[in-house]
């Protein structure tokens, strides 16, 4: 009698050595498409065999081969993304698209060859234009977007390109920017926070969300999502308490908050910049160094600091006319909490001031001869940042000396640059007449007021500079 048997014996287990590939995933962009294929093998891939050959792409008016990158090889696995661009004009031509992977392109270890198989098929529209989205940047008040414009039609009128921000509390941003009708043009929009003002704590947590807008002919007809990001702010928050302008210095007040404190020893002349015109406004000096904010801590935690600016041994001129901008510069020189964040670099104001003081660079040239008591001849580079300098002329410039007021003549002017800078160059000259004479003493030189036109005002009287004269 035979034993019972409770089981059947196990049979050898066959080795499945040809590859079989799986589609993991398509992705698209209006000229190029990637499918990411998994062939596994028992016996593994022959790396050897995974080339531009293995999977081919046929739509409308388009057929061709991908291009094969390996992502990743294991000892019985092997996964390979594959391209395929497409070179015409404008994004993909709308229609089907079928990929195909062939028999017997890839190999396994012992030689065994794949069946051909499907990849999918996919349907693929665009219309006449379409924005893509490249890329987001956390700019310091806001979400800068960088974009490309895909386009049938190039040429013609400009592009309306809108971008839609949607904030976790609900709240939307748009951003709308013209830009040139070009296929495959690259541009950036930066969806600011109102006021320009920099990201802090007190901001939402949670997702971004980005949308493209959609446009038919050019109208608007809604907004295609394109990204979503998790952003959480830990910045320390920046206020603009008072800004107080004089003709000599500029006080700013701010006061800076933060949910887990603000870091005393972070501040210092470096934390603000102040812009006048296009020129930055230096910190006033405590002797030979850059002074520092006088700085108040609050009952509350925050703090609040005034700083001032002011140029070197003068008033401000017409130099510093225009659009002042007060702001945080990018950098480590920045206001921290206890956690080490800096506070976002961003705009802070902005206001517009003009002075009607004309200011000239440098010391000015004066030309006087002791044995010659008729003539005085000055040279003076006038800032002409905002001056009509067609008002330049004679009687512009006159002399005091020992009670006496001399007005001197235009004899030479040009407008120039130094240094980027412009400036007015200058020479005026005093020549009396037969039996008159100057004495030696103290002359001082002035702008007239009411002498030059500056930013559509009359100029202020301006002092040019003093000298001692002596005549035999």
């Amino acid at each position: 009698m035979d034993p019972i048997r409770c089981f059947e014996a196990l049979e050898p287990r066959a080795l499945l050595s040809a590859p079989v590939a799986a589609v993991q995933s398509f992705t698209l962009t209006p000229t190029t498409m990637k499918v990411v294929v998994q062939y596994t093998s028992d016996t593994g891939i022959d790396a050897s065999t995974i080339d531009w050959l293995d999977v081919g792409v046929t739509g409308p008016d388009f057929s061709r081969f991908a291009n094969a990158v390996i992502l990743s090889q294991e000892a019985t696995r092997t996964i390979v993304e594959y391209g395929a661009g497409f070179s015409g004009p404008g994004p993909w031509t709308s229609g089907t698209y079928n990929l195909g992977i062939a028999a017997g392109a890839v190999r396994s270890r012992d030689g065994s060859a794949n069946d051909e198989s499907g990849a999918g098929s996919y349907w693929l529209w665009y219309g006449d234009s379409h924005l893509e989205m490249n890329s987001m940047t956390v700019a310091g008040n806001g979400l800068s977007v960088g974009l490309t414009l895909w386009t049938r039609n190039p040429g013609g009128g400009d592009f309306q390109a809108s971008v839609r921000l949607s904030e976790p509390d609900g709240s939307q941003k748009v951003q709308t920017l013209s830009t040139l009708n070009q296929n495959g043009s690259h541009f950036t929009i930066l969806i600011e926070n109102a006021g320009a003002r920099g990201w802090d704590y007190t901001d939402p947590h949670g997702a971004f969300n980005i949308g493209m807008g959609e446009y038919d002919g050019g109208q608007l007809l809604g907004y295609r999502p394109a990204a979503q990001y998790w952003l959480w702010f830990s910045n320390p928050k920046v206020e603009v308490l008072s800004i107080n302008v004089t003709d000599s210095y500029v006080d700013v007040t701010a006061r800076f908050s933060d949910d887990h404190g603000i870091d005393l020893a972070s501040f210092a002349w470096t934390n603000m910049t102040v812009r006048g015109g296009p020129y930055t406004i230096p910190p006033v000096l405590d002797g030979s160094f850059p002074m520092g904010p006088v700085v108040e801590p609050q009952a509350d935690g925050s703090v609040i600091a005034t700083y001032r600016r002011a140029e070197y041994q003068r008033d401000f001129t017409n130099r510093e006319s225009g659009d002042w901008t007060y702001f945080i510069n990018p950098g480590t020189g920045r206001v921290r909490d206890l956690d080490g964040n800096m506070t976002s670099d961003a705009v802070l104001g902005r206001e517009n001031h003009v002075f009607t003081a004309i200011g000239n660079s440098g010391p000015a040239g004066l030309t006087a001869r002791a044995e010659n008591p008729t003539y005085v001849s000055i040279a003076i580079d006038f800032f002409a940042d905002n001056v009509d300098t067609l008002t330049f002329g004679d009687g512009d410039v006159r002399m005091e000396l020992n009670g006496h007021t001399y007005q001197l003549s235009l004899t030479w002017g040009s407008l120039g640059y130094r240094n980027g800078a412009p400036l007015y160059f200058s020479r005026y000259t005093l020549q009396l007449g037969a039996g008159e004479r100057l004495e030696s003493g103290a002359a001082t030189f002035y702008l007239n007021a009411g002498a030059v036109t500056t930013s559509g005002l009359a100029s202020a009287d301006s002092f040019v500079g003093g000298w001692w004269l002596s005549f035999n």
